[in-house]
């Protein structure tokens, strides 16, 4: 989504779900929260988000809503100590955040011109679990990490097994 127009379709999939449960790792803004619920106004989502300040926001945001449970970590079968932010002329990026260095470099020299030497790179403690270790029972989990997705799944492979959910994982082959 971009200032609030949903251009991703898949969203509307939460429509045909009878009592959706969702899964949501990584909430950013809480777009997707958003989108589910045109969808479907009274579907439970849990939502993950390990910046802390955007966790504060979408908490804030969202404190009315009982359907809604956001909770501030980070979502890996690996263990996870920082999300390294890009800063480009004092403005952080935080959509471009990422917990692998490498990645969040390749994605900046993939799509822009501007040498990743000439920005700086603001690195937040984060803290992480894996999924399975939440034990939620879901029919739906979508997965927009910025690059760690494959640890995602990995962390939440009893989760899927179990409940057998709909996937939806962000992926394009030129950031990954």
């Amino acid at each position: 989504t971009f200032l609030g127009l949903n251009f991703e379709k898949e969203y509307k999939i939460v429509s045909y779900i009878k009592d959706p449960k969702v899964i949501d790792v990584g909430a950013h803004l809480g777009e997707s929260i958003k989108n589910f619920r045109k969808f479907s106004k009274n579907c439970k989502i849990f939502s993950f988000e390990p910046n802390t300040q955007l966790f504060s926001y979408i908490k804030r945001y969202f404190k009315s809503d009982n359907n809604v449970v956001i909770r501030n970590f980070a979502i890996s079968k690996k263990k996870i100590k920082y999300l390294y932010i890009p800063i480009l002329y004092s403005f952080e990026m935080r959509l471009w955040a990422s917990y692998k260095i490498d990645v969040l470099k390749n994605r900046w020299n993939t799509f822009t011109s501007i040498d990743f030497k000439d920005i700086d790179i603001k690195k937040i403690h984060v803290n992480s679990k894996s999924l399975d270790e939440f034990n939620i029972q879901a029919n739906l989990i979508k997965i927009d990490s910025e690059g760690s997705e494959l640890e995602v799944v990995k962390s939440a492979i009893k989760t899927i097994k179990k409940n057998l959910p709909i996937l939806i994982i962000e992926f394009n082959h030129h950031n990954y």
